[in-house]
């Protein structure tokens, strides 16, 4: 994707990140080996943060329609902690790459979550300049 883009442009990638972590920031790395800025907004729904389920319920894939039985007391950690894993290891391999990342659930209005977002990024690309004695624009 990175060869179609101008040089140095931004990227934004909004997804729920629920893809093999090696070729996603594989691509990812290409971009910013482009010299493009690159930011990964993870969305998520707040039920899959605390899987908050207290009956037998059945999950369908909503990319292939599978379906998989589940019972909450039994799968929660396991969820939880799987889920816990997979967004550090991309969150580390990201930050590594330095690609900026964050998460926002999908109740929230995406124009807010951008705004919050691109506000503590300059505010810390603000700090840093002045720490390390740059003056001007960011």
């Amino acid at each position: 994707m990175g060869d179609m883009l101008p040089a140095r442009g931004m990227v934004v990638l909004i997804s729920d990140l629920l893809h093999p972590i090696d070729d996603m920031i594989g691509h990812l790395r290409s971009l910013r080996a482009q010299r493009h800025d690159v930011l990964v907004f993870q969305i998520s729904d707040p039920a899959e943060q605390t899987f908050p389920f207290d009956r037998t319920i059945t999950l369908v894939d909503a990319e292939d329609g599978r379906e998989q039985f589940a019972v909450p007391d039994a799968v929660r950690a396991g969820y939880l902690e799987n889920r816990k894993r997979h967004f550090d290891a991309i969150r580390q391999a990201c930050l590594s790459s330095e690609i900026d990342t964050d998460e926002f659930v999908c109740s929230e209005p995406l124009d807010r979550a951008l705004h919050q977002f691109l506000h503590r990024r300059n505010r810390a690309l603000l700090t840093t300049s002045r720490r390390f004695g740059r003056t001007g624009g960011v």
